[in-house]
């Protein structure tokens, strides 16, 4: 179950910024620039593998869950809504 889980959370961080990438960024900056489009998306990947790798999800140590999916519901879940409306059909 905690595989798909993170199998879904992967898929979240990852595709929303490749699709926005290549409509909106590709064409208009260089790859310098667009490496800093990528780089919240490559901190949350870590931080979702460092999660899954080493929490213990007991009560007491639930700040760093609980910081993870802050950040991941601000971060990913509205690139995936930005990419699911500018994707064109």
């Amino acid at each position: 179950m905690l595989l798909r889980i993170f199998i879904l959370l992967l898929v979240l961080i990852i595709l929303p910024p490749i699709v926005l990438d290549r409509i909106f960024i590709a064409h208009r900056h260089k790859s310098r620039l667009r490496l800093l489009f990528y780089l919240p998306s490559a901190v949350m990947f870590l931080a979702a593998i460092f999660l899954t790798c080493f929490e213990t999800y007991t009560p007491q140590n639930t700040l760093a869950t609980n910081l993870f999916l802050t950040l991941f519901l601000g971060y990913a879940v509205t690139l995936a809504i930005l990419t699911f409306f500018f994707v064109p059909a």
